[in-house]
């Protein structure tokens, strides 16, 4: 599947940055089991919506949450996460 993911990625002329390294202690994304848990890259936002409805179609809509406050890293003021279930 990773393989399908990459060649509709190109085909949409999109080409992921690496993830950036964390700013404090956490992980990037834990999998347990069949679910991943994404925390939030500030720089990614709606964009990151956009992608997931682009690359997978209807499959990619989706809901989501949001936290805005005011001492988010990086001076962010929202923080998008996701939680989502893979498969190997």
């Amino acid at each position: 599947m990773s393989g399908r993911i990459e060649a509709r990625l190109a085909e949409l002329g999109i080409e992921l940055p690496a993830a950036p390294a964390p700013v404090a202690n956490f992980a990037p994304c834990v999998q347990s089991g069949a679910l991943l848990f994404v925390s939030g890259h500030p720089a990614v936002m709606n964009g990151a919506s956009d992608v997931l409805v682009e690359v997978f179609g209807e499959a990619g809509r989706h809901a989501r949450f949001a936290v805005g406050v005011s001492s988010l890293p990086a001076g962010a003021a929202v923080e998008v996460a996701a939680v989502l279930e893979i498969s190997a």
